[in-house]
């Protein structure tokens, strides 16, 4: 598709095709700096901005100024894959809503 092929034409691509994630995925997996013409709510997702940067790292500057602050000093992929990470093991420690129910009782 011309998405994969040539990221960066996702400028001229209409809102909602610049807001779709696969769309964004593809075009940015293969052009880091594709970024820049996402929807601004993708800027902020970590998948994308995850994906755009192992394509070219210098597309953390088309990232939401949030992960932007994130990966100041540190490598992007590093970084945000580091903030994924920590997020999962969060999610797998916080207890489920039928653990909570069977406390001991005394």
């Amino acid at each position: 598709s011309a998405v994969t092929t040539y990221g960066r034409c996702l400028g001229s691509f209409d809102e909602s095709i610049k807001a779709d994630k696969e769309v964004a995925l593809q075009a940015v997996s293969t052009n880091g700096v594709a970024l820049q013409c996402v929807d601004y709510r993708l800027k902020d997702d970590k998948d994308v901005v995850l994906a755009a940067v192992k394509s070219d790292a210098y597309a953390i500057d088309y990232a939401s100024s949030r992960l932007k602050s994130l990966c100041k000093d540190k490598d992007p992929v590093q970084a945000i894959e580091a903030m994924m990470n920590m997020e999962k093991m969060q999610a797998e420690l916080k207890p489920k809503p039928q653990q909570q129910k069977r406390g001991l009782k005394i």
